[in-house]
C-alpha cells in the first residue's frame, strides 16, 4: 500500500480531504471498539510477548522482533514467531518451510524471521499458538497483531517512531493510525521509543525504553541509485545521506512490494546511465526486499497446506444457496462409494445433458465439422458419451482420495512410472499438459504419489465457496500450490518454475486473446502461456494421456517431452511449439473421442 499524501502534510486540501474522511475514520474506530468488546482473548500454553505499533507501515517492528528472540536465547529460551504472513498465499496455521515456502505462499517478513527461528504463518493466532507450543518452542514472539484481541499476550511491547515522521494524528482512512496513539500507550506494558527524537505522553504503569537503528554491513560511501520498498523509506534514504553516501536517484516503492523483472531492468539501465551502484537496505528491515528478488527455494514435499480462497467474487445468498446444495450432494456421493457414485453421475448426465440442447448442440456442431463422415446417430451417441464421462467425472471428485496409482487397490493404471521417478529426482521442473479428457483430475493424486514437487493450474469456480471447496479438497491429496487461470496468475507460475516446481496446464482450444493454430485439422485459437514459459524457462513440455478404462478405472500414460530446438525468434518458436502440443491432444481426442469434451467453443463460427 502507498499512503495518501494528505496524511502527512497541513495544507489546506490535505486538510480538507481529512476532514472528508473523517467519519469513515471514526467508524473505524467503532468497529474495533465493538470486536474488542465482543471478543474473549485465549490464553497459549506458553507465554506470548506482541511487538506492535499503533501505526501503519514499518516502524521496525521485524527487526526488535528479532532482537527480542536473540536476547531470549542467549538465556536458553527456545523461541517462535508467530506472523500473519502479510502478503503470502496461506491462511495457515502452517511452520514456515525456507526449502518449500516462497514469498508468495507465507510473505516475506515470514521468510525473514524463519532464518532466526521457527516461524508459524496464522491467520488465526489462536491457532498459530497452538501449532507454535506444539512445535516445541517455549516463548512466542508475535511480529505485529497489537490491535488483534483473540489472543491474550502477557508482554505488549509498543514500538513509537521518530517524532520527525510528522503525520496528522487521525485513524485509518483519514490518517496513518490504526487506533489513537492514547489508547495503544494505555495497552502496553513496554513503550520503546525509536529515535532520538521520538516519544509519547505515556501511563505511570508503562516501562519506556529509547532505541535507534543502526546501518548493518553498509558498503563504503560511492555514488549509488537508492530504492526500497518498505512503510518508510525516507528513513533509508537519510541514512545514505548520513553515512555520505552520493544519492543519484531515489526509488520509493509501496511497502511489500514485489518488484517486476522490468522494474529491476529500469532500475539497472538508470545505474548504467548515471555511473552509480544500486543499493537496496541491508537493514534487517528492508532486507525483506531481497528476499523477493532471489528466490533460492528448493522443492520439498513436506508440510502440504491449504492455500485460501482464490476469488474475489462477493458471495451472495444465491452463492451459499447453492453451495449448500453441492455439500449434501457431495456427501450423499461420499457414502455412496466409488464406483456406485461414478455410475449414477454419469447415468444422470447421460439422461439430463442432451436436454440442455444449447450446450448439446455445440457439441454436436464440433463432432460434425471434424467428422463431416459421420451420421447424425453417432453423433448424438458419441455426445451422449461426453455427457456420461463429464457426469462421472464430477461425482468421482469426492473420492479422488481413492482413486490412486499405488496402494492394495489402484485405480489406476500408470504407463511410464520411470519417466515420472526420473522427473522427481532431477532438479528442473517440466511443464506436464493434457487435455479435459477422461477424469482429467487424477493426475493431481498421480503426480503427487510419485513425489514430483508441483503445481496446478485451473479455472476457479463462478461460486467462491464452492472453489474454496475445490481448492481445499485439491490442497489435501494433490497439491498445495494451485493457481489460477489468466493474467492473475502469471507471475505466480513464473516463480514456481524457478523455484523448480513442475507445473500441470489442461489447456485449451477456446481463447479469444490466444494464437490461431492448427487443431484436429481446423485453426483454434490457443493459449500460448504453455510454449513461452517453456521456451523463457527451459522447462520441457511433457504429455501425460489419461484414458477412463471401465467406470472409475483409469490409465495415465506419462510420454516423452516434446523434441523441440529454439530458434531466435520467439514468436515463431511459440507457435512451433503450440503446434506439437495441439498435434499430441489431437492423438487423444480421435483415439477417443467419448472422452474428451466437445462441450466448449473450440473454434470460430
Amino acid at each position: 500500500m502507498r499512503e495518501p499524501w494528505f496524511w502527512r502534510t497541513q495544507s489546506a486540501v490535505a486538510k480538507m480531504l481529512t476532514g472528508l474522511m473523517a467519519p469513515a475514520a471514526v467508524a473505524y474506530q467503532a468497529g474495533q471498539r465493538i470486536r474488542w468488546s465482543l471478543t474473549r482473548s485465549v490464553h497459549a500454553s506458553i507465554p506470548v510477548i506482541c511487538i506492535g505499533n499503533a501505526s501503519l507501515g514499518g516502524v521496525g517492528k521485524t527487526p526488535f522482533a528479532m532482537l527480542v528472540e536473540t536476547l531470549l536465547k542467549s538465556d536458553g529460551l527456545q523461541c517462535c514467531f508467530l506472523t500473519r504472513g502479510y502478503g503470502g498465499a496461506l491462511r495457515g496455521p502452517v511452520l514456515a518451510n525456507l526449502k518449500q515456502h516462497s514469498a508468495d505462499d507465507i510473505g516475506d517478513e515470514a521468510l525473514l524471521l524463519a532464518r532466526a527461528a521457527p516461524t508459524v504463518v496464522a491467520r488465526d493466532r489462536v491457532a498459530g499458538a497452538k501449532l507454535a507450543a506444539q512445535s516445541g518452542a517455549q516463548v512466542i514472539i508475535m511480529d505485529d497483531g497489537f490491535q488483534n484481541p483473540t489472543l491474550h499476550k502477557d508482554l505488549s511491547v509498543l514500538l513509537v517512531s521518530d517524532q520527525n515522521d510528522q503525520h496528522n494524528n487521525f485513524t485509518f482512512p483519514a490518517g496513518p493510525l490504526r487506533e489513537p496513539m492514547s489508547k495503544a500507550a494505555a495497552r502496553a506494558d513496554v513503550i520503546v521509543s525509536i529515535g532520538a527524537n521520538s516519544s509519547v505522553d505515556t501511563p505511570v504503569t508503562n516501562a519506556e525504553f529509547h532505541a535507534w537503528l543502526e546501518p548493518v554491513d553498509a558498503p563504503a560511501p560511492q555514488r549509488v541509485i537508492a530504492f526500497t520498498g518498505i512503510g518508510k523509506p525516507r528513513k533509508f534514504f537519510a541514512m545514505l545521506e548520513r553515512l555520505d553516501f552520493e544519492i543519484a536517484e531515489c526509488f520509493a516503492f509501496p511497502d511489500h512490494h514485489n518488484f517486476s523483472e522490468i522494474e529491476l531492468d529500469i532500475l539497472e539501465r538508470n545505474a548504467k546511465k548515471e555511473n552509480a551502484r544500486l543499493i537496496c537496505s541491508k537493514s534487517i528491515a528492508t532486507s525483506k526486499r531481497v528476499v523477493r528478488m532471489t528466490n533460492n527455494n528448493a522443492p520439498d514435499s513436506e508440510d502440504v497446506k491449504l492455500p485460501e480462497r482464490r476469488s474475489n467474487r462477493p458471495i451472495t445468498i444465491g452463492h451459499r444457496i447453492e453451495f449448500t446444495v453441492v455439500y449434501i450432494l457431495t456427501g450423499f456421493l461420499r457414502l455412496l462409494g466409488v464406483d456406485a457414485a461414478s455410475a449414477l453421475g454419469g447415468k444422470f448426465l447421460q439422461f439430463v445433458g442432451p436436454l440442455i440442447r444449447p450446450v448439446s448442440k455445440r457439441a454436436e456442431k464440433n463432432l460434425a465439422m471434424i467428422y463431416p463422415d459421420w451420421p447424425k446417430a453417432k453423433i448424438r451417441a458419441v455426445t451422449k458419451d461426453v455427457w456420461e464421462n463429464l457426469g462421472r467425472t464430477g461425482a468421482e471428485f469426492i473420492h479422488l482420495d481413492k482413486i490412486r496409482a499405488f496402494g492394495d487397490q489402484p485405480r489406476i493404471e500408470l504407463v511410464g512410472k520411470e519417466k515420472l521417478d526420473a522427473i522427481a529426482a532431477c532438479e528442473k521442473p517440466v511443464i506436464f499438459f493434457t487435455g479435459h479428457f477422461a477424469n482429467w483430475e487424477v493426475l493431481g493424486t498421480v503426480l503427487f504419489d510419485s513425489g514430483v514437487h508441483h503445481g496446478i493450474v485451473y479455472r476457479p469456480a463462478n461460486n467462491p465457496l464452492t472453489d474454496e471447496f475445490i481448492i481445499k479438497r485439491r490442497g489435501r491429496i494433490m497439491s498445495l500450490f494451485q493457481v489460477p487461470k489468466g493474467l492473475r496468475g502469471g507471475r505466480a507460475l513464473v516463480n514456481a518454475l524457478k523455484s523448480r516446481r513442475s507445473l500441470i496446464i489442461l489447456l485449451d482450444q477456446k481463447q479469444n486473446r490466444g494464437i490461431s493454430v492448427p487443431f484436429m485439422g481446423v485453426p483454434a485459437m490457443t493459449a500460448p502461456a504453455a510454449a513461452r514459459m517453456s521456451l523463457r524457462h527451459d522447462a520441457k513440455l511433457v504429455p501425460i494421456s489419461v484414458e477412463r478404462l471401465e467406470g472409475a478405472h483409469f490409465r495415465v500414460t506419462i510420454k516423452d517431452a516434446l523434441d523441440y530446438v529454439p530458434t531466435e525468434k520467439l514468436s515463431d518458436d511459440v507457435y512451433a511449439l503450440m503446434t506439437k502440443v495441439n498435434q499430441s491432444l489431437e492423438d487423444d481426442v480421435r483415439a477417443r473421442p467419448g472422452q474428451w469434451l466437445w462441450l466448449h467453443r473450440r473454434w470460430k463460427k
